[in-house]
């Protein structure tokens, strides 16, 4: 079974694009391009709200291309290219918060590999001060809100927004379809290994 792995570009992220990883595997009887189209477009259609909550310096792009993967060995079939490509505005609030400063997401499937849940966790951000509450963790309205974003994703046409344990010395690759997403409540704040 193949595999599609693409970029969400973040700029605007201490100075420097950042990259949020996502994989996709076929739905139903569409194609794996089809699939990748659909869940991107699905972002760029539920921007607008959750974008309220990532810094206003910061842009979110696709650039319409992915690449294709055996999810077992990790071979690339295809560089593809052709999705429809968009670049989103960020819009909150300026504040002291780091541009460090990201929310923790949460990817989970229903499928164990070597007596562990398979899930991935890729970051969200920077995030601005209006996401974060008094009490220092990520607000209600904010987590409902990006959570929301990626529910539009689940419900896709395709439906097929993935976690990709990649393959390794330690065994073979394997792929599975995202159940569901949470936000976890504390932000990360993200360093460079010269700090």
């Amino acid at each position: 079974m193949d595999v599609a792995t693409t970029q969400l570009r973040i700029d605007g992220f201490q100075g420097a694009p950042g990259f949020m990883n996502l994989a996709f595997l076929q739905g139903g009887s569409a194609s794996l391009g089809q699939a990748v189209e659909d869940c991107m477009q699905a972002i760029d259609s539920n921007w607008f709200t959750p974008g309220l909550y990532i810094v206003d310096e910061a842009s979110v792009s696709w650039d319409g291309t992915w690449i294709e993967q055996d999810d077992v060995t990790g071979v690339i079939s295809e560089f593809a290219s052709g999705g429809t490509s968009f670049t989103n505005a960020c819009s909150g609030t300026a504040t002291s918060v780091s541009r460090a400063t990201m929310a923790k997401l949460q990817f989970r499937t229903s499928t164990i590999i070597n007596n562990k849940r398979l899930q991935g966790g890729p970051y969200w951000g920077p995030l601005s001060g209006n996401a974060i509450s008094s009490t220092g963790q990520i607000g209600q309205s904010a987590t409902d809100d990006i959570l929301a974003l990626w529910a539009a994703v689940l419900t896709a046409s395709t439906a097929s927004l993935a976690v990709w344990h990649r393959p390794s010395d330690k065994g073979p690759g394997q792929a599975a379809n995202v159940t569901s997403v949470a936000v976890k409540a504390s932000p990360a704040v993200l360093r460079s290994r010269r700090d």
